[in-house]
């Protein structure tokens, strides 16, 4: 196989592929997939188009409070949507970049908490918030439909 999911990673096989191709696909595709994820979690979405989980009532009461703000001073909870923006850090922390073999999606700083985005993120996981930073299944169809549309191209490149 010329292209693989390895986590948030997108991997080709230099074999099968010219890297330079392959490498700006899958920076493209990877800011494709973010700008998904920012859309669903915006929209209280999981990946799967599931509904996320609620915040706690002690949670949006602490942000009315005035307790929990961030950089953007956002001191609205809706309870029947969880949306990951109360602050806009965590989502706005997510950035693209290249990797010798693909491109990377990752989490950029730190969290007005003291802790990193990327360990904020795994926290969020620990408490019940699954399912909306990876990759759903319209995700995989489109990666795979254009890396194979690319393959397909570069195929038919090197025959001619």
């Amino acid at each position: 196989m010329s292209f693989k999911v390895v986590g948030e990673r997108f991997e080709y096989n230099a074999n099968a592929m010219k890297q330079k191709v392959f490498v700006d696909l899958a920076e493209s595709l990877a800011h494709d997939v973010l700008a998904r994820i920012t859309r669903n979690v915006q929209q209280g979405r999981k990946a799967d188009g599931g509904v996320m989980k609620r915040y706690s009532p002690a949670y949006i009461e602490a942000i009315r409070a005035g307790q929990v703000k961030g950089k953007n001073g956002v001191r609205k909870a809706y309870r029947g949507r969880t949306n990951l923006t109360i602050t806009g850090e965590l989502l706005q922390s997510r950035q693209v970049k290249r990797i010798p073999k693909g491109a990377e999606i990752f989490f950029l700083g730190g969290h007005a908490g003291g802790i990193s985005n990327q360990e904020l993120a795994v926290q969020l996981q620990r408490k019940g918030f699954t399912g909306w930073n990876e990759l759903g299944p319209k995700d995989e169809k489109m990666i795979d439909e254009q890396v194979t549309a690319e393959v397909e191209r570069v195929v038919d490149e090197l025959i001619k």
